[in-house]
């Protein structure tokens, strides 16, 4: 079945407004690359004002440039209520144990990870990942515009081929789910399911 992730910039509350209007199985409030570092407090007061937060998934910014975890925006958001996280940028086990070990301390129960693929490094270790059970992971994404840039080749459909296989069979050998590639289509339906 055909399930939808429909990203919001969580910077906008027109559009936050609109959710109830949208035809999408999930809603994401994007943090990360849909809204600039000077807007995060922004972005804050607009999800202050959501109610049924952990029904909704967030996609904070999680790393600086050189890997190191943003600690207080991760502690915000889960002081909010955020149960549901794509995790962007995590491009090893060990970014991963950094970021698991403050949802432990935090003692968040019920905690679901929409682990976002976005690097050759992290292609190469979700397999592992997954099967190690370590994580919450409710789904594996490829990131496939990130992926193909940081593989520094042309993005199209034949490049990603094997990464977006590659991701759809880990997922499916640990009963997790499989998000693919992301669409801009958002008014031709057949279009955006092919």
């Amino acid at each position: 079945m055909l399930k939808s992730y429909f990203f919001i910039p969580a910077t906008r509350q027109k559009f936050i407004d609109k959710i109830p209007l949208l035809n999408a199985n999930e809603f994401v409030f994007d943090l990360e690359d849909a809204i600039a570092e000077n807007e995060i407090e922004s972005a804050f007061a607009n999800l202050e004002n959501v109610e049924n937060r952990e029904a909704y998934i967030v996609r904070p910014r999680l790393f600086s440039s050189s890997g190191k975890l943003k600690n207080k925006t991760l502690e915000r958001l889960i002081d909010l209520g955020f149960k549901r996280f794509f995790i962007p940028k995590a491009n090893s086990q060990e970014m991963l144990d950094d970021l698991i070990n403050v949802f432990q301390y935090y003692e968040v129960e019920q905690l679901e990870w929409y682990y976002l693929i976005e690097s050759p490094s992290a292609l190469m270790q979700v397999k592992e990942m997954a099967f190690s059970g370590k994580y919450p992971f409710k789904a594996l994404c490829l990131g496939s515009q990130d992926y193909a840039a940081n593989m520094s080749m042309s993005y199209s459909l034949d490049t990603i081929s094997w990464a977006r296989h590659y991701v759809l069979n880990v997922a499916k050998a640990c009963n997790i789910e499989a998000i693919d590639m992301a669409s801009m289509v958002l008014k031709d339906r057949p279009l955006f399911e092919r």
